[in-house]
C-alpha cells in the first residue's frame, strides 16, 4: 500500500512466533499516546485484556496516517498486527498487479489461486482500487457536478450582464464621441478613453466579486479535495474571463462609434 515508515521497522516473518507481540503503529496513534516521546518500545494494552493479563503489545515501528475508506474521513488512532494473531470472520487483502494487467485477467487469477488452497472456499469478491476510490467519492462528485453547472450558468449570465451593461454605457457615448472626432480626436484616443472608464468600472466589481467568492467558497471546503476554496490559479481565471468580457464590451461599440461619420454622430439622441 506504500504506507511510509517513519520510525522503527516493519513486521516480519518473527513477529509471527509464539510470545511475539509486536504491533505498528500509526503517526496519530503516536501524536495521540506519547506526544513529544520516542514511541518505539512503548508498551499498550487492550482495553479488554483481564486486568491481570500480560497480553501487552510493544510498538517496534511507526508509520504514515492512512484512510480506511472515505476521503474525507478523520484519521483515527490506528494499530497494525500480523494477521496471523488475529481471527477474522473475513479478510480483506491487497493484490498489487503487474504493468498492463486488467482487473478480469487479475481477478481470474487471484479466484484460481484460493480456489486451489481451498476449494471449498467462496469465490471472492475482486474489485480495484480505481473502483474503489470512484465510488467513495461519488457523492461528492454528483454535488460538485451539480454546483458546477449551476456556476457555469451563472459565469454565463455574468459575462452577458457585464458586456450588455458596459456596451451600454460606451453606447451612450456616442454624441461625445462624434463630438470629439469632428474636433479633430484621433481613433486611437477615443478606444483609449472608452477602455480606459470601463476599465476603471470593471476592476473595481471584480475586486469586490473575487473577495466576495473567496468567502462564500469557505462553505464548500468539506466537498473539496485536492485544492483549496482560495485556489489563485481558479481565481486569476474567472478575473481574466470577466476582464476580457469587459474589455470587448468596450472596445467593440467605441470602435464602432469610430466609424461613425461625426455629423451623424452628433445628431445621435
Amino acid at each position: 500500500m506504500r504506507i511510509p515508515l517513519l520510525k522503527g521497522r516493519f513486521l516480519t516473518q518473527e513477529d509471527v512466533g509464539a510470545g511475539q507481540r509486536s504491533i505498528l503503529i500509526n503517526e496519530t496513534m503516536a501524536r495521540l499516546c506519547w506526544a513529544g516521546e520516542d514511541p518505539l518500545g512503548k508498551r499498550i494494552r487492550h482495553e479488554q485484556s483481564q486486568p491481570d493479563s500480560d497480553a501487552w503489545y510493544t510498538v517496534v515501528g511507526v508509520v504514515g496516517d492512512a484512510k480506511d475508506w472515505r476521503l474525507d474521513a478523520e484519521v483515527n488512532p490506528e494499530y497494525y498486527q500480523p494477521y496471523q494473531r488475529t481471527r477474522p470472520t473475513y479478510i480483506q487483502f491487497m493484490v498489487r498487479a503487474g504493468p498492463g494487467l486488467d482487473l478480469p485477467v487479475a481477478s481470474s487469477a487471484i479466484r484460481r489461486d484460493i480456489q486451489a488452497i481451498d476449494p471449498y472456499l467462496p469465490a471472492p469478491k475482486v474489485w480495484s482500487v480505481e473502483r474503489e476510490f470512484f465510488d467513495s467519492t461519488a457523492p461528492r462528485r454528483t454535488y460538485l457536478m451539480l454546483m458546477g453547472l449551476f456556476a457555469a450558468m451563472g459565469l454565463f449570465l455574468a459575462l452577458i450582464g457585464i458586456y450588455g451593461v458596459v456596451s451600454t454605457f460606451v453606447n451612450q457615448r456616442t454624441h461625445e464621441i462624434g463630438i470629439r472626432m469632428a474636433l479633430g480626436a484621433r481613433q486611437g484616443n477615443v478606444l483609449r478613453l472608452a477602455i480606459r472608464n470601463g476599465l476603471l468600472l470593471i476592476c473595481a466589481g471584480s475586486v469586490v466579486g473575487l473577495a466576495g467568492a473567496a468567502a462564500l467558497t469557505r462553505t464548500i471546503t468539506s466537498l473539496l479535495y485536492g485544492i483549496s476554496p482560495a485556489d489563485p490559479v481558479t481565481l486569476a481565471g474567472a478575473y481574466v474571463l470577466l476582464v476580457t468580457t469587459g474589455l470587448a464590451a468596450c472596445y467593440i461599440p467605441a470602435r464602432r462609434a469610430t466609424k461613425v461619420d461625426p455629423v451623424l454622430a452628433l445628431r445621435y439622441e
